[in-house]
């Protein structure tokens, strides 16, 4: 027997999730929030209609709610926004309850956190800091996170000689302080959703460089508060990191500009889930 209750969520989680959802749980209000490019990709793969009309409430973050109303479901009703939950009070907070960088390098620290997937192109992030060592810029690449490509990740290091200009940090619980201790954050993904990283990044008002994935240009002005690059572009992440980390005005440029903008969407995400329970 289905178990029954009174709203049913299937919040993120993909394919999966939705059908566990549809299939196997009672309830009169039922909402599915997509927050994936690969999501579009799944709906397109299936009848989307026998799926998305089991919900009576479909949400989406800004720029894939876009992407879903204009190719995956014209003739349901439309998705409604809601973005991730993003306290900017909460991420300054932790940030001073860690320590941080412990190697005392005085040269330009880029950032990179997330997982150690095929998803998040450090592979290409190794390759990009091999070209850039050549440029004779004094710098460090770090990445926070752990994952199933670590022992294949430290093989390309070695193999591109970049064991002294990329670091694999590991997992840390609480990332925060490398967000405000670095000079550059950098998101070379493949593919993203909104991209928590690049909102924290934006938090601390960090000159970012990020691939074109689903959230960027939701996050990001190209050329104002951030450089976006085409998704697997070696060459252009390579010559736009490299504008950052030479050019000082530049940094200075992006960070006061984002200095200007919040990316704080508590009250927004409170909103939809109103919306949601209805009250």
């Amino acid at each position: 027997m289905p178990t029954e209750f009174d709203y049913a969520f299937a919040y993120g989680g993909g394919l999966n999730v939705s059908v566990v959802v549809r299939d196997f749980i009672k309830a009169p209000i039922k909402g599915i929030w997509c927050h994936s490019e690969k999501e579009v990709e799944f709906l397109k793969d299936i009848p989307w209609h026998t799926l998305l009309s089991a919900f009576t409430h479909r949400f989406a973050t800004r720029q894939l709610r876009q992407m879903l109303n204009e190719d995956i479901a014209p003739r349901l009703p439309p998705f409604e926004e809601m973005p991730y939950y993003i306290d900017e009070h909460y991420v300054r907070e932790r940030a001073l309850n860690g320590t941080g960088f412990s190697d005392r390098f005085n040269g330009l620290r880029i950032l990179t956190v997330g997982r150690l997937s095929e998803q998040k192109g450090i592979d290409n992030a190794i390759r990009i800091a091999s070209l850039l060592k050549t440029d004779n810029l004094r710098f460090r690449w770090y990445v926070v996170g752990g994952g199933e490509e670590e022992a294949t990740l430290r093989t390309l290091i070695a193999q591109c000689g970049a064991g002294d200009y990329f670091v694999l940090l590991g997992q840390n619980t609480n990332p925060y302080p490398f967000f405000k201790q670095c000079d550059i954050y950098a998101q070379p993904s493949r593919y993203e959703a909104y991209c928590i990283t690049i909102a924290e990044a934006r938090i601390f008002h960090k000159p970012i460089v990020c691939t074109n994935f689903v959230g960027a240009m939701e996050q990001l002005v190209d050329g104002e508060t951030g450089t976006i690059t085409p998704i697997g572009d070696i060459e252009a992440f390579y010559n736009a990191l490299k504008a950052l980390m030479t050019t000082p005005s530049l940094r200075e440029r992006y960070t006061t500009a984002l200095s200007a903008t919040s990316a704080d969407s508590t009250e927004a995400a409170k909103t939809a889930w109103r919306k949601l329970l209805a009250f």
